[in-house]
């Protein structure tokens, strides 16, 4: 199984896109992807995340959240609406912005969270660590109380 990752960038946006090889002998491709955006919103930053986190497209979002960090900007929003699927590795992502953000007075919210990716965040504990609210605005309007 071969692997491939593609990423094109315009500004703070980013879009990963990923190719599996499904069998060596075929032109059979399963494609996976992620889309990265940023936008502010006051004080607060919010990074829409769409498609699949994974250990492939970890590290984009590891890096946009750690420049909004470098950048003093520790109110941080994760808006996950479109996010389909993550893995351990983007679980690890959220867990070291969140105590990254806390310790520079921010934090990193959760918005939107589809229910398979809940599901998810629920097993591994993650819920009773970070703050998830239904969506948006209601994460960033959070940071006013």
């Amino acid at each position: 199984m071969a692997r491939r990752i593609f990423l094109e960038r315009a500004g703070k946006n980013v879009r990963a896109h990923q190719f599996v090889l499904n069998k060596p002998s075929t032109n059979s491709f399963e494609w996976s992807h992620m889309e990265l955006s940023t936008k502010s919103k006051g004080s607060v930053q919010i990074v829409s995340i769409n498609g699949s986190l994974d250990a492939l497209t970890a590290p984009e979002l590891a890096d946009a959240l750690a420049a909004e960090l470098r950048g003093g900007r520790a109110r941080l929003v994760a808006d996950l609406s479109g996010l389909e699927y993550t893995s351990s590795a983007g679980l690890r992502v959220l867990l070291n912005n969140v105590k990254d953000a806390r310790s520079q007075g921010g934090d990193l919210r959760l918005a939107g969270v589809q229910p398979n990716v809940k599901k998810v965040l629920d097993l591994s504990g993650f819920m009773s660590i970070m703050k998830s609210y239904a969506d948006v605005d209601a994460a960033v309007a959070s940071f006013a109380e």
